[in-house]
């Protein structure tokens, strides 16, 4: 499943509210060392060194999703929401 695609079944599943937004999106590879929350850091596994981070947003408002994937965009590890001030859903991906 493409990175798109995880990210509108996550939406349709858990953010209903906000599927019908004008989204824009930026995708980089992200050290793992670099991430700073806890519930995400432990969804990644054990020895990835660098993760593929695709950040979907919105111009006018403050709200992200995050999808993290191996560098290939093979494995989906987590999805989370930022509402602004903190992560507001984290979710691990099961395929």
């Amino acid at each position: 499943m493409d990175v798109v695609q995880i990210f509108r079944e996550y939406i349709q599943k858990y953010q209903k509210h906000l599927q019908d937004k004008d989204w824009l999106l930026e995708r980089f590879e992200l050290v793992t060392a670099n991430v700073q929350n806890r519930a995400v850091q432990q969804a990644i596994p054990i020895g990835e060194r660098e993760v593929s981070c695709t950040v979907f947003f919105l111009s006018y408002e403050a709200k992200k999703v995050y999808v993290i994937q191996d560098l290939k965009c093979k494995k989906t590890y987590v999805v989370c929401l930022w509402d602004g001030s903190k992560m507001d859903h984290i979710y691990r991906w099961e395929e």
